[in-house]
């Protein structure tokens, strides 16, 4: 029996591909335009065809030939693309002129041509506030040629992340007789009276790491070590309390310039909860003027491992590059459990028997759905 094969479009560090594999597929082929990230991709999922560079430059053909496979026989298509151009900041601004926008209709152009019996598109919930969004019109090139698609805003700390991340997803399916939804929540908010357990939280996957001193790395795991900060900085540090604690609590003298007087952004500066889920991790998780990014109880930022950790990756997933470019890789990664999820709930669709594919392909395109059919 064939298996289920994926092609992971704007793959970064593998996120994405980890978790569908880890669902039974098999990654045939990604792209990633850096070079760092690449790497990464590569010592993780060295089966898979990698094209570095730009996704702009490859056609649909380029990358089903390399892959050895052919229009409608890689089972689902993933897209994350870079979605800084739709934060929220951005779009009141100057964002939907972001030139990283018009990846999102190429994502659309590429399923469009390779026409897998399914899709997976990922992003932040920015990228449908506005009308003007390039989603809607590349979601109109997919519905045209007959997909049905399911949408939502979901949130990863559902499906088994420790950490609260909202991201917008999209999965479409060409297959007529096949009922496409969103994958049922795995996890609850503690609160909530059902069977399903808890939402994890950062106690649970780091609170067994050795603590760290200043500027102190790991014996055991060059990834965990603690930055090196100034006297002062880790004076500010001691001042801001345990578990949750923020720079609001500060004395106006220990307080930066651009701080006082202020009362927005209070994450920055701010310390974890041991038994809550993390806030969204990003690129700039390991620097605590960047958010919510100190250890809950330890003067110190986040390691890397605990950023990892925190984002579903497993301890023996490698990471190349140096330190900002492996935080950049963390992230900006989808989540392998999110990822999982959404694998799964393709799985659950897909026929017991074979997968579908095409023979042919006439000169107009991908051919009618009547013309698919399961093998015998």
């Amino acid at each position: 029996m064939e298996s289920y094969t994926v092609i992971d479009l704007f793959a970064g560090c593998g996120g994405a591909s980890l978790g569908f594999k880890r669902a039974g597929f098999s990654i045939l082929a990604a792209v990633e335009s850096d070079d760092t990230a690449s790497s990464s991709y590569t010592a993780n999922h060295p089966e898979a065809v990698l094209f570095t560079e730009d996704i702009r430059r490859l056609s649909a053909y380029e990358i089903l030939c390399k892959a050895n496979t052919n229009i409608g026989r890689c089972t689902v298509v993933i897209g994350c693309p870079p979605c800084q151009g739709f934060s929220q900041h951005r779009l009141k601004g100057a964002g939907l002129n972001d030139p990283r926008n018009s990846l999102v209709n190429i994502f659309a152009e590429l399923v469009s041509a390779m026409f897998p019996p399914f899709f997976v598109f990922e992003n932040v919930p920015g990228i449908i506030r506005s009308a003007e969004s390039p989603w809607y019109s590349a979601k109109k090139m997919l519905l045209d040629i007959g997909y049905h698609i399911a949408e939502d805003i979901i949130d990863a700390v559902d499906y088994g992340l420790p950490q609260h991340r909202r991201r917008f997803a999209a999965v479409g399916c060409r297959l007529p007789t096949v009922n496409i939804v969103m994958p049922p929540r795995t996890h609850r908010p503690p609160k909530e009276n059902s069977n399903l357990p808890v939402w994890r939280t950062v106690r649970n996957v780091i609170s067994e790491l050795p603590p760290l001193g200043n500027a102190e790395v790991s014996t055991d795991d060059p990834l965990h070590y603690a930055p090196t900060h100034k006297a002062t900085t880790l004076k500010r540090f001691e001042l801001i309390p345990q578990d949750g604690g923020s720079r609001s609590s500060l004395p106006p003298e220990m307080q930066l310039n651009c701080h006082r007087g202020y009362r927005g952004h209070l994450d920055v500066y701010g310390r974890l909860f041991w038994d809550k889920p993390a806030n969204t991790l990003t690129g700039g998780c390991i620097q605590p003027s960047k958010g919510r990014f100190l250890h809950p109880n330890q003067n110190r930022a986040l390691s890397l491992r605990e950023a990892a950790r925190l984002q579903g990756f497993p301890d023996d997933y490698q990471f190349k590059g140096n330190k900002q470019q492996i935080a950049m890789q963390i992230g900006n990664a989808v989540p392998p459990p999110l990822a999982l999820a959404l694998a799964l709930s393709i799985k659950e669709t897909l026929p017991k028997q074979q997968p579908l594919v095409i023979d042919s392909v006439g000169d107009d395109g991908p051919l009618p759905l009547d013309l698919f059919s399961k093998r015998t």
